[in-house]
């Protein structure tokens, strides 16, 4: 005959068994939802993610569509410039050659008599505005290095053309006295600005080509 137990005591050796069992169950309906809802937080962060890097790409590629059409603007503008001026420099730098040979030039008058298409030294006003945008923005980086390569050219042969315009022009002196030395100092720098100019106008078009622009004849 078993011996008599305290009132409960049966209750309470089962009901562990009975709260794990219970709980098991529980986690075994539960665990479906709860990957349910694991796998759509991460879906969730996924799309978040994938939609940002799509609204990044089309700004991107929004930054790089206007870069290039202001490089393409700037270079057809830059070089319409430069074929606009480069005639009368090559026509002007054979006048010096020819005068500097001669001789006799011994007043400004009588350089205006023989040179009579002189009108000033004229150089082109070539801008560098996108280049500095580009930059500024950072959407030169974002370009193909062939591009960014061609662009490096011509602005940094455009560069070189201003500053030696900006450092020769100052010594130009049209005095009576010194006519005969400006002639000869303005024969080596027509020379100079023309092949600038010319080799310009080989890098734009280069440039253009790459970009997509359209060149026009020499």
């Amino acid at each position: 005959m078993l011996a008599s137990r305290p009132r409960g005591h049966w209750r309470r050796l089962l009901a562990p068994t009975f709260h794990i069992g219970w709980l098991m169950d529980r986690i075994r309906k539960t665990l479906p939802e709860l990957a349910v809802e694991s796998l759509m937080i991460v879906v969730s962060v996924l799309l978040a993610l994938a939609a940002n890097s799509w609204a990044d790409a089309r700004k991107e590629h929004k930054l790089v569509v206007q870069a290039r059409a202001s490089f393409v603007a700037e270079v057809q503008a830059n070089r319409t410039r430069v074929v606009d001026a480069l005639p009368y420099h090559r026509a002007l730098t054979e006048a010096v050659l020819r005068i500097d040979s001669m001789g006799g030039v011994t007043s400004y008058a009588a350089w205006r008599r023989r040179v009579p298409i002189w009108s000033g030294f004229a150089p082109p006003d070539i801008e560098a505005t996108a280049w500095q945008s580009a930059l500024a923005t950072g959407a030169l980086s974002r370009l193909p290095y062939t591009e960014v390569s061609s662009l490096s050219g011509v602005y940094t042969l455009q560069g070189r053309l201003d500053a030696y315009n900006a450092a020769s022009l100052p010594l130009f002196d049209f005095s009576d006295i010194a006519m005969m030395g400006t002639v000869r100092r303005m024969h080596a720098y027509m020379q100079t600005v023309v092949s600038y100019e010319t080799a310009l106008l080989r890098e734009y078009d280069t440039t253009l080509v790459r970009l997509g622009g359209v060149t026009t004849a020499h």
